[in-house]
């Protein structure tokens, strides 16, 4: 199994600070910059099935997750494993599988595709996830919004009033 390790949501952030660093080059704004960068790590796992792991499409995958960064946020327990598989041994039709997991925040984010080549798997798979990324953002905020507005009633009537 191969470990390839990108940086998520802080690239903006980590852009600046190596500015920054260009003007001061002094080692503690390095050392900031290396811990910063390792706090906002996470880690995909390629794993390959009756295929060969090429490096396109291990590039073409984390091009393609970069923009999952925006859900993800500033999040420090993330893990995301990825399998390609050739599921078939003709040479035409939908015979490329990719699954990925999506460990955030012990939560479980899964999607899988199977299509003609592995680029298109990969589109459908990052798709796939970002619906549901987006999906579970969406919950937690209205959530939080019917919490505020419990809370809201609560404070103007008194006493746990639903109105």
């Amino acid at each position: 199994m191969i470990v390839l390790v990108a940086a998520p949501a802080t690239s903006v952030a980590l852009g600046i600070a190596t500015k920054r660093l260009r003007r001061s080059n002094c080692l503690w704004g390095l050392l900031v910059m290396l811990l910063f960068t390792l706090m906002s790590m996470f880690k995909i796992n390629f794993k390959a099935i009756h295929t060969e792991l090429v490096v396109e499409h291990k590039n073409l995958l984390t091009k393609k997750f970069k923009g999952l960064e925006k859900f993800i946020g500033s999040e420090s327990d993330i893990n995301c494993d990825v399998e390609f598989e050739k599921v078939a041994n003709h040479p035409t039709g939908r015979v490329y599988r990719v699954e990925a997991n999506l460990y955030l925040s012990g939560r479980l984010y899964r999607s899988e595709a199977t299509e003609e080549n592995f680029a298109k798997a990969i589109s459908r798979v990052k798709s796939g996830l970002e619906k549901k990324l987006r999906r579970a953002s969406g919950k937690q905020t209205s959530l939080v919004r019917s919490g505020k507005r419990k809370i809201k009633n609560l404070l103007r009537f008194g006493s746990g009033s639903d109105v």
